[in-house]
């Protein structure tokens, strides 16, 4: 019986691509075609300085921006040596779009992509989309899920796997794999119970791939989660609200108990 043969599209920069991509190397019920990466330095360094700061301001956090200054990118690209096939490095859409007419494929398995993978890319493909979002889309979308999930005091967060459609995180939801968080007092906890979660749904993703159904299920509705976009402040002070909210829990548990 053929394998299922898998395109992983996701960001060079990203920890959560990685995970994904030894995951999948991982599954032997699989087949992973070369892994298409696309690099947010290489796509940086063609914009202005102007460009260049409003996105980093946008996006990168102080404590990013300290790791990077102190760490380099040394540990990601030991990571992508250690991979067992070299991943195509592209910088633009454009080069995503032309790359797709070389690669035939089953089902294409995004992670991290931080542009929107528009139709007439799908389209060309001629194959089945589905996203890995680090949030229960039925919950919440959008940028930064993790982030969004402690501001919202959610006691709980997921990794939702589901079909790509035109609209952000909305596609039907194909599997779902659901963490405690209101236990963490770091944001180091939750990113490594966000991994765990990654890795497992990846670990068993044969399961829940079929080609077929996934085709159908592109025009099907469902549930959107609350859209919540989380500020450049919000996101360097996250590790002040895990604690706080981690705080403000254990409190009303004490409480609770003492009073009951």
């Amino acid at each position: 019986m053929r394998k299922t043969s898998i395109l992983f599209i996701g960001i060079k920069e990203s920890n959560e691509s990685h995970t994904c991509l030894t995951s999948l190397y991982s599954n032997q019920n699989i087949e992973v075609l070369t892994p298409i990466l696309f690099s947010l330095e290489k796509w940086l360094n063609k914009k202005s300085n102007l460009k260049k700061l409003s996105y980093l301001l946008r996006k990168v956090t102080i404590k990013q921006i300290i790791r990077y200054i102190f760490s380099g990118d040394n540990a990601l690209e030991k990571k992508l040596h250690n991979l067992k096939k070299s991943p195509l490095i592209i910088s633009s859409m454009d080069e995503l779009k032309t790359s797709m007419s070389n690669y035939r494929f089953d089902i294409a398995l995004v992670c991290s992509f931080p542009f929107k993978i528009s139709q007439d890319i799908r389209k060309t493909a001629k194959n089945c989309f589905v996203n890995l979002h680090s949030n229960d889309i039925q919950c919440l979308r959008g940028e930064f899920p993790i982030e969004a999930a402690v501001l919202e005091k959610k006691s709980l967060n997921a990794v939702s796997l589901h079909v790509m459609t035109d609209e952000f995180d909305s596609g039907k939801l194909l599997s779902k794999r659901t963490y405690n968080i209101y236990d963490c007092y770091l944001m180091r906890q939750i990113i490594d119970r966000n991994s765990e979660a990654l890795r497992d749904i990846v670990l068993n993703i044969d399961k829940y791939l079929d080609k077929n159904n996934i085709q159908k299920e592109e025009k099907t509705k469902q549930k959107k989660g609350k859209l919540v976009a989380v500020s450049w402040l919000n996101r360097n002070l996250i590790d002040f609200y895990v604690i706080k909210n981690f705080a403000v829990i254990k409190i009303k548990g004490f409480f609770r108990k003492n009073l009951s």
